[in-house]
């Protein structure tokens, strides 16, 4: 049923009864151990809804995302407080409009905007002098930097990875200049000009990471281009050691923490720590239509084998044990003719379908399926990334490894089922770990793993979620955050949809949508509603409704599923999709009698 969130607040809520409570504390809140901004619009006119504020910032070392929501008051002012254990650098949207903040540990800052100058930004107080010249350099290369990633395709073909990386050496010289250039004419202070420097060095160690991860998958689609059938040599990784990985005022800056993650996601770490089974990607445009499309005459039981292929198997490969399943559950005496008839049709289908998957057209969702879990394969797989991380970046001890330790932890420590396997994987990893502080955030990490479920916070954020859950007291509730803009939103739409058709109506589960236009123009979205979620349950919240659950959900982006109990805690603000089925299935969740009501 979808719904307007006006109407959602016209809901009988007894969110009480739900783990949530209808009190709502103050969002600007100030703690005087806190970080406190502070900032007033000029000449602000308010609007029948408020203007909102978004301070994007991270979890010390974790690297987790993290969004902080302020109101622009009548008389154009606003507040935050957030706790900060370390410098960092911070993202502050207002409308359309980012502007670049240095925080400091209890610091105080202010910021004065002008509609009329909008690029503008005066600061004062705790950081105000790094905040302005992260701006104002920041909007400087902007102007400068809009073909380092749209020219990459180009160089993949034609430049081999070490070519490549040359190429960047001039680049990233040329800059350095410039920053020298500014220093002098602005009179940056050299902690000021060195953390420049620091942004300019980690931002080109993204890029050369990004040009070794894109050609793997331009190679896929470019079988006959020689250069990107070469692999990436392992002394391309050499430049990772002149990142000022060690300088613990880089760490503050947010490429420095964009730059660990990318590591950890860099080919020589991935094949390191695989242990995919398979990996199935769904489309949307199948073999059966593909052949359809191109006009060959089927018969009905062509079709039928025809639209059998809609998932492509493997890890750009076809998977020969699914495909002897496959096989096996057809009547070779109909497959067999039909494989040999239309060889060369699948064969062209799936040059087709590389492709359409390499540049992310016609795919419906991307499944990694059977990874292993077990202790034993996660220490494994630990041991395997450990000893690559140490060959790419061989400096030791080394602040970037402690937190690539910490990062690599937590994803694993998500997929452990069993406190006492958790216990043995954190005893293990924290022995690898020098610095204290990182120490300390692993130890919180760990402790959190298997505490009780969190309760809806007592925020705008958590009474919007109470009643929107309300109806469906003493079900789980997934709330799916999507937008029609968004392919891996609509391609797990589309995948599951008769899963959740089969439980609509449940006693026991609910399936709830929620967009707004930030991610879904209304329009579109009432399009994309009545072609693929009629009957549906679906909000669409104003983007001041839907900052809130940014807010309460730390959310960097979508899709993004959260799961919540019949007591209305969260079970999971993270939670696998794919995982549905089986959850649905090891809960005794009841299917539901589908009966569908709209409300318009």
């Amino acid at each position: 049923m979808e719904k307007n969130m006006k109407q959602v607040f016209l809901l009988v809520c007894s969110c009480a009864l739900l783990g949530c409570t209808s009190s709502v504390k103050n969002n600007t809140e100030i703690n005087s151990d806190d970080f406190l901004l502070t900032g007033h619009i000029e000449g602000y006119k308010p609007a029948a809804e408020p203007l909102i504020g978004k301070i994007y910032y991270e979890e010390l070392f974790a690297g987790r995302p993290l969004v902080k929501v302020t109101e622009v008051a009548p008389g154009g002012y606003f507040q935050a407080s957030i706790p900060l254990g370390h410098s960092q650098e911070m993202n502050l949207n207002v409308g359309s409009r980012y502007y670049t903040l240095y925080a400091l540990p209890k610091g105080k800052l202010h910021l004065t905007l002008n509609p009329d100058y909008p690029d503008s930004c005066e600061y004062k107080g705790d950081g105000a002098d790094i905040s302005k010249e992260l701006n104002f350099y920041y909007g400087f290369r902007r102007t400068h930097y809009s073909n380092d990633f749209s020219g990459m395709q180009s160089d993949m073909e034609r430049l081999s990875p070490n070519d490549f990386k040359v190429k960047r050496e001039k680049v990233l010289a040329e800059r350095l200049r410039t920053i020298d250039s500014l220093q002098a004419a602005r009179n940056l202070s050299q902690d000021i000009a060195d953390l420049i420097r620091y942004h300019e060095q980690l931002y080109n160690g993204h890029i050369l990471l990004s040009f070794a991860d894109f050609r793997r998958h331009l190679g896929r689609a470019k079988p006959d281009n020689q250069i990107l059938q070469q692999p990436t040599p392992p002394d391309y990784y050499t430049f990772l050691q002149d990142m000022p990985f060690e300088k613990k005022d880089a760490v503050s800056l947010s490429q420095y923490r964009d730059m660990i993650g990318s590591i950890r996601f860099a080919p020589p770490i991935m094949d390191a720590g695989n242990s995919v089974k398979d990996t199935i990607i769904t489309v949307k445009y199948t073999f059966l239509t593909y052949l359809l499309d191109k006009n060959v005459p089927l018969t009905d039981e062509e079709r039928k084998i025809a639209e059998g292929h809609r998932y492509f198997i493997g890890t750009h490969k076809a998977n020969p044990a699914f495909l002897k399943a496959f096989n096996e559950k057809l009547d070779r005496s109909v497959y067999s003719p039909f494989e040999e008839k239309y060889k060369a049709w699948c064969d062209s289908f799936n040059v087709k379908l590389q492709k359409d998957v390499d540049a992310g057209n016609s795919v419906l969702s991307v499944h990694i399926s059977s990874v292993e879990n077990d202790l034993e394969s996660l220490t494994k797989r630990w041991e395997k990334c450990n000893d690559t991380f140490k060959k790419m970046y061989p400096q030791t001890p080394s602040l970037a490894f402690d937190i690539f330790v910490l990062q690599y932890f937590i994803g694993q420590l998500k997929g452990i089922a069993s406190p006492a396997d958790a216990d043995t994987l954190y005893n293990e990893r924290i022995s690898f770990i020098t610095d204290n502080t990182i120490k300390e955030v692993m130890r919180e990490k760990y402790q959190k793993r298997f505490s009780s479920s969190d309760l809806l916070q007592q925020t705008k954020g958590g009474e919007i979620v109470c009643r929107l859950i309300a109806p469906h007291k003493g079900k789980y509730v997934l709330l799916d955050f999507w937008g029609t803009t968004c392919g891996p939103c609509r391609g797990d739409i589309d995948q599951f949809s008769e899963l959740r058709k089969s439980y609509t109506g449940s006693p026991d589960f609910a399936y709830l949508f929620i967009t707004s236009s930030q991610n879904s123009p209304e329009k579109d979205y009432r399009k994309y509603i009545a072609e693929h979620l009629k009957g549906e349950e679906s909000y669409f919240l104003s983007d001041y409704e839907y900052a809130y659950l940014e807010e309460l959900f730390a959310m960097s982006g979508i899709p993004r599923y959260v799961l919540i109990n019949p007591e209305g805690e969260i079970l999971d603000d993270g939670y696998d999709i794919y995982q549905l089925e089986k959850f649905l299935n090891e809960k005794g969740i009841r299917k539901g009698a589908s009966v569908f009501k709209t409300f318009f």
